[in-house]
């Protein structure tokens, strides 16, 4: 974590980042932001090993694995920025509605001897379920075993930790709750359920998310039905600390030290009934930075102390939203950078705002045009970079690439490095069991392909892919 610097110091840069901002806003919203489209080359072959086994016909009569190297202690050490480990369902077939046995009226016009099986109109069923698999993919698209989850319907990957050698992966206890677990992606070996959220052994959680700590030292876990919370948990199962309490919440992110979260919440408005959307801080109260007497907004300063490591007792501090904004919420906080927040409009619009916490400032930075499906992405690491849709922009918002329209849309997008990964189908409709039937990885400066990892013809295809975390966290 970088030094910080004096109160003067702040004030002077920020002074000239902030004229600097302000006279490109006003130069762009007089002359129009440009549109550059710079057309992405046309994939042209598939980039990884063929599938061992290649269908003769759009049904697969077996479900397969894709072909892929063994996972060597070698391989395991080389894994770093650029490697993705994704979760492959071999299921395969269609969805055909489900068959219910029916018994005919004995009385009716056409009495049967025998009950009959015919298509019900309770929910479909996958036609050949079949094992998911895991893979590891290197910078060149080249995939290594890395397991199998079991059937389709078990199972599930949430997170890959910073050792490269186990993943966080769900497992359906009762109703809509889950276990988690630990897995090796090696042995195989999956560990017993780790403690729920409120710490209790084994106990399970609701539609849970999982992120590693941008500390590096565990995992933040989000997880509820309706009122969602968030917690803290080691990456060996240690207790689990409440960060969040129960809330209606948007996204959330962390600062870099991990120390601060910052979250889309819902709040109710004091003495009446509705509730409006905020964006609020939770700290420990030694780190809260006294307010600045400066009238720009001054940088960030993520706390240097907190009670315990990791976190201390967390102090709520609400900021509002900007004037004229209904709802916001934070999508990235790169290193020495003050806060992003993405404000959606009906009118298809997505106005990008910084947010000086000391100051409870936020400042219009960019106007993002958006597309019907497209899908948002933060920042990459450095703060160049924005990924939305089919488009790369920088921090102005202006286009630097453009996938080509005739290419499916992702509607999965992750930063790997130096890479942007997406994923999905437009094909596919939106039922469970349905996968991206591809990954595309392109380099994020100028959109150029860099590899395809595509599904076996047929198979539900590809459910989750998580980048492997820089060196560090």
């Amino acid at each position: 974590m970088a030094q910080i610097k004096s109160s003067r110091w702040w004030i002077g840069l920020t002074g000239i980042l902030a004229t600097v901002f302000l006279a490109s806003a006003a130069t762009l919203t007089i002359v129009g932001w440009p549109h550059v489209s710079m057309p992405a080359p046309e994939p042209s072959a598939s980039y990884h090993p063929a599938p061992s086994v290649t269908p003769t016909s759009e049904a697969i009569v077996h479900p397969v694995a894709l072909e892929a190297w063994p996972l060597t202690g070698p391989v395991l050490q080389s894994i770093g920025e650029g490697w993705a480990l994704v979760e492959y369902d071999s299921s395969a077939g269609g969805f055909e509605p489900a068959l219910v046995t029916v018994t005919p009226d004995p009385d009716g016009p056409s009495p049967s001897a025998a009950p009959i099986e015919v298509p019900g109109n309770g929910p479909s069923e996958w036609g050949i379920p079949g094992p998911r698999y895991l893979y590891v993919v290197d910078p060149n698209g080249i995939l290594y075993e890395a397991g199998n989850l079991g059937v389709a319907s078990e199972r599930r990957l949430l997170a890959w930790l910073p050792d490269r050698v186990h993943a966080i992966v769900s497992q359906p206890a009762s109703g809509d709750a889950v276990t988690l677990h630990t897995f090796d992606l090696v042995s195989g070996q999956l560990s017993g359920p780790l403690p729920g959220p409120s710490g209790i052994a084994g106990g399970t959680w609701i539609d849970p998310e999982v992120r590693i700590s941008t500390d590096g030292n565990g995992m933040v876990i989000e997880s509820g039905a309706g009122e969602r919370e968030i917690v803290r948990m080691g990456f060996d199962g240690a207790p689990v600390s409440v960060l969040v309490a129960p809330v209606k919440m948007g996204n959330y992110v962390q600062s870099v030290d991990g120390t601060i979260l910052i979250v889309a919440e819902k709040e109710t408005i004091p003495g009446e009934e509705d509730q409006r959307w905020t964006i609020v801080a939770y700290t420990d109260e030694a780190s809260l930075a006294s307010p600045s007497p400066s009238p720009t907004p001054e940088p960030t300063v993520s706390p240097t102390s907190s009670a315990e490591p990791g976190y201390g007792p967390l102090v709520r501090q609400a900021h509002g939203l900007p004037p004229g904004e209904d709802y916001c919420y934070p999508v990235s906080w790169p290193p020495d950078r003050q806060l992003l927040n993405a404000c959606p409009r009906d009118d298809g619009t997505v106005l990008l705002y910084t947010l000086a916490l000391r100051t409870s400032t936020f400042v219009d930075v960019a106007t993002a045009q958006a597309r019907s499906g497209d899908v948002f992405l933060a920042f990459n690491a450095d703060g160049t970079r924005l990924a939305r849709g089919r488009s790369m922009l920088n921090v102005l918002g202006e286009e630097l690439w453009r996938i080509n329209d005739r290419l499916p849309a992702p509607t999965g997008l992750a930063w790997a490095g130096e890479f942007i990964l997406l994923w999905g189908d437009d094909s596919s409709p939106p039922a469970p069991g349905y996968g991206a039937s591809e990954i595309t990885a392109r380099r994020a400066e100028d959109g150029e392909l860099v590899y395809i990892v595509s599904a076996v013809e047929g198979a539900s295809g590809f459910h989750a892919v998580i980048p492997a975390l820089a060196a560090g966290g």
